[in-house]
């Protein structure tokens, strides 16, 4: 059989018959014919929209038809709206009557059943059920159905409208024009392709969120949906947007589609040029139909493939002659071998050499685009004046002039309500880090503290974990001298943030980081052919992906070790940091002592933990005062979560988990030297 993309494959079953066999350039992409179509006729537009926002929020869906065709079509249909994902949970389009029982299920599905046994499901209460020959949409009572978020939703139905039903528009015209009236299958294409650029812009930036973790021995990335958030904007009232990021399809998408080096379709290079789409048609409306026919007639020759006119195929049977009917036929003769080996490689001459067949395959692989990057807000602008004030009072402070930095600090502590001014606060800090060690004066480290505790107050879900993620190693940079031996860092005071004990706050964070050092990684391994632009990290990861089956079995091992080493470093700084940020100042010797002869037991009773037990995802404040058993399991809990989506073996998980207690333990009686000598001087 051809791969898909490939030459057709012409063959012969003997006389002078033919054969062809043309596969579609993206056989992942559904092949609908007119069900679609058939779908909004029956049902409209509203109605089509509420089904496609129920799968998505994966609710059960039921159709009843007295067709048990109309049943498949409308199955097959609704799930194809949802491309590029695929529909994950149960798909049953015809169901039989003895196995009714199956809509009890408490799992999602989508499932078809015959008309007449639509009395045995009226006592489904949270069920969606869809009546094809009345076109009635029924929703529960007790269910609500977010929809897709305006303007979005708005602009779709008005997109399906004018596919749908072309003359509405015309409708008002003084002189009426015949529109030429479309094929079913055509109208078809043209509303998948309006469904298609709202799942485009649904996803719009997804691959900026995307983190990369590994790369060898396989590739592993992870998708951040508070950056996602953050990025388009979206705040946490955006019900239907945040069940999306949630479902299933979403994950497994993720997991297919988050290479940076694969095979790309349709949706990629719609993804890539759907944000100066989008540009274009807020300037030309008209240009709107335009990008959807284009689109509609990719989709329709991928699922109708055609030859030239030259190959088309043509199947002839000649009929046998009369002699063959009067003389009995011979046995077949025996074939030549060297005849038919003759044959064969006279054919493949004729044809595609092997080459040319192995550069197509590799050709359908390449960098998958990041598409539109519109999206992702300018860190600092020059042209704000708020921004002046802050840089200027930040540079007072790292110069002494203490008076002059407390003339503006009211007017920062106002501009640290904006987000461009927190991000733009923790970017100036970072200016003034000279090492590992950055030691302030008392009054340089009590406004230092005083400006990151408002700015991790004043944060919003959307952009929490940025801002946090700054802060964090300001926080452990910058301190004080207490006393010769004695340091406090700013960390000490700024722990009353509920951040710190989120955990998904600190996968984010260190997946980040280690994006960063596997980029450092490999940058280094291409300093011969330094590049006009820094790549991105998928950039990169792309390049050495398309180079790895031309790297020796040695060099892949070498490889897998550095990235496995950075990855453990890292899980080390991040582990010490946790622990840093969850001990408060006011822990004592006692509890020092008390958490160390508890540190073999606790680690035991970490291992049973469910590192996917959403309710042990935050660490109580209320525990913090505790002899440490709860860091220790909290901090255990980060380092079996991290490790297995980074592959770690499991010698360096074994080494982290150990190493967690003896980290609390010394962290414990540091602090207890800290909170001694900080009562000696005026409290922060």
């Amino acid at each position: 059989m051809p791969s898909p993309g490939s030459a057709p494959l012409i063959f012969s079953l003997g006389g002078s018959d033919q054969h062809t066999i043309q596969p579609p350039t993206y056989p992942d992409l559904p092949m609908t014919g007119s069900r679609v179509a058939l779908l909004f006729q029956q049902l409209g537009i509203s109605s089509v929209l509420t089904l496609f926002s129920a799968v998505l929020a994966e609710q059960k869906i039921l159709f009843f038809s007295s067709s048990f065709s109309r049943l498949t079509d409308s199955c097959m249909a609704l799930t194809s709206l949802i491309y590029p994902m695929l529909y994950t949970h149960t798909l049953i389009p015809v169901l039989p009557y003895s196995m009714l029982e199956v809509l009890s299920s408490p799992t999602p599905y989508i499932i078809g059943v015959h008309s007449k046994h639509q009395e045995q499901t009226d006592e489904l209460v949270d069920v969606i059920t869809v009546d094809l020959d009345r076109c009635k949409l029924t929703i529960p009572e007790n269910m609500i159905i977010h929809q897709i978020m305006e303007p979005l939703r708005t602009n779709v139905a008005h997109e399906l409208c004018l596919v749908l039903h072309p003359d509405l528009h015309l409708a008002d015209n003084a002189f009426q024009s015949d529109l030429t009236s479309k094929s079913s299958v055509l109208l078809d294409k043209e509303l998948r392709a309006v469904m298609l650029r709202l799942m485009t812009q649904l996803l719009e930036g997804y691959r900026s969120c995307i983190t990369l973790v590994r790369v060898h021995p396989q590739t592993i990335v992870i998708f951040h949906k508070a950056t996602f958030l953050g990025l388009r904007n979206i705040s946490k009232e955006c019900d239907f947007i945040h069940g999306f990021l949630d479902c299933m399809f979403f994950n497994d998408f993720i997991d297919q589609r988050g290479s940076p080096w694969r095979k790309c379709d349709i949706f990629d290079e719609l993804y890539a040029d759907i944000g100066g789409q989008i540009a274009l048609e807020l300037l030309e409306p008209h240009e709107t139909l335009i990008h959807i026919e284009n689109l509609a007639k990719e989709l329709y020759e991928n699922e109708n493939s055609c030859l030239p006119s030259e190959q088309n195929c043509s199947i002839m049977t000649p009929l046998p002659t009369k002699a063959s009917k009067k003389v009995s036929q011979s046995i077949f003769p025996t074939l030549d071998t060297s005849l038919v080996t003759r044959l064969i490689e006279d054919n493949q001459r004729l044809n595609m050499s092997e080459a040319d067949q192995t550069q197509l395959i590799s050709s359908q692989f390449k960098l998958v685009p990041m598409g539109s990057t519109s999206l992702n807000p300018t860190l600092v602008s020059n042209s704000d004046p708020s921004l002046d004030v802050l840089r200027k009072c930040i540079s007072n402070i790292f110069e002494h002039n203490i008076f002059d930095a407390l003339r503006n600090l009211s007017s920062v502590i106002l501009a640290l309500e904006f987000q461009t001014a927190r991000l733009a606060l923790c970017e100036e800090l970072a200016r003034h880090v000279t090492g590992s060690q950055n030691m302030l004066e008392q009054d340089q480290f009590t406004l230092i503290v005083m400006l990151m505790n408002t700015a991790l107050q004043n944060n919003v879900d959307v952009d929490m974990y940025r801002v946090a993620a700054a802060v964090l190693p300001l926080a452990t940079t910058f301190g004080r001298k207490l006393c010769p031996g004695v340091i406090q860092y700013v960390y000490t005071q700024v722990q009353d943030h509920a951040v710190w004990q989120d955990m998904q706050f600190w996968e984010t964070a260190f997946f980040i980081e280690v994006q960063e050092k596997i980029k450092e990684l490999y940058l280094e391994k291409q300093d011969e052919c330094p590049l006009p632009q820094e790549p991105s990290a998928l950039e990169i990861a792309a390049n050495v992906i398309k180079e790895m089956a031309n790297l020796s079995e040695a060099t892949v091992k070498e490889r897998v070790l550095c990235e496995e080493q950075t990855v453990y470093a890292q899980a080390i700084h991040f582990t010490t940091m946790m622990v840093s940020l969850l001990i408060p100042e006011g822990a004592g010797e006692a509890i020092a002592d008390h958490s160390s002869r508890k540190s073999i037991s606790s680690v035991g009773d970490t291992d049973s933990i469910d590192s996917n037990n959403n309710a042990k995802c935050r660490l109580d404040s209320a525990e913090h005062n505790s002899d440490g058993t709860n860091v220790i399991k909290f901090v255990s809990r980060f380092v079996d979560k991290v490790c297995a989506e980074s592959s770690v073996n499991e010698h360096h998980l074994k080494s982290l988990k150990q190493m967690v207690p003896g980290l609390v333990a010394m962290h414990l009686e540091t602090m207890e030297a800290v909170s001694r000598e900080a009562k000696q001087l005026p409290p922060v």
